[in-house]
């Protein structure tokens, strides 16, 4: 049984379940520690004021450090909008598919990824997206969402948290990133 519950019941997904972090800057040091992190980043949230600033904002700042930026959905309007140009533009199935192949030369050319970071995507689709690599590409690839809720299919997630908790969660993990 789960110590942390799913966010919506339909979640559960068998035997093995990833990590909720009660420290959430333990995956903003996962994140930073990581060889080849990148980002897959949906819109549902994306404009969320974040403790002054927008969880988009806070993203790009994560670009600028060089970890790769995929915009999903029509995620990179906003991006582009800011001056900002994400490293690849495509649907979020598309990047989970390449990521769970394990010849796939990542983006750059230059070999997969060891971390995806998942973050702003619908939930019940990110708890599919997130089971395709829990599934396919367990022996190459950690997942992280870093979305307010518990992702039991990612490796790790955040708690479900309420609003001004993860307004300081996120802040945390980022800040862990990019400095």
């Amino acid at each position: 049984m789960y110590k942390v519950k799913p966010w919506q019941p339909n979640a559960v997904v068998g035997p093995t379940a990833g990590t909720p972090m009660a420290k959430p800057i333990a995956l903003g040091k996962m994140i930073a520690k990581a060889k080849r992190p990148i980002f897959v980043v949906g819109v549902e949230g994306l404009l969320n004021d974040v403790g002054g600033k927008q969880i988009i904002d806070l993203i790009i700042e994560v670009g600028k450090k060089g970890i790769p930026i995929v915009a999903t959905a029509h995620s990179s309007k906003y991006f582009l909008e800011r001056g900002f140009k994400p490293s690849w533009i495509t649907n979020s199935n598309n990047i989970t598919n390449r990521l769970a192949d394990p010849d796939w030369e990542g983006i750059d050319g230059k070999g997969n990824y060891d971390f995806a970071v998942y973050c702003c995507i619908i939930y019940n689709l990110q708890v599919t997206l997130l089971n395709c690599l829990k599934n396919y590409a367990f022996k190459h690839l950690k997942t992280i969402s870093l979305d307010r809720f518990y992702f039991p299919t990612a490796t790790y997630s955040l708690a479900n948290l309420k609003k001004d908790k993860y307004k300081t969660a996120i802040n945390e993990i980022i800040n862990e990133i990019i400095t």
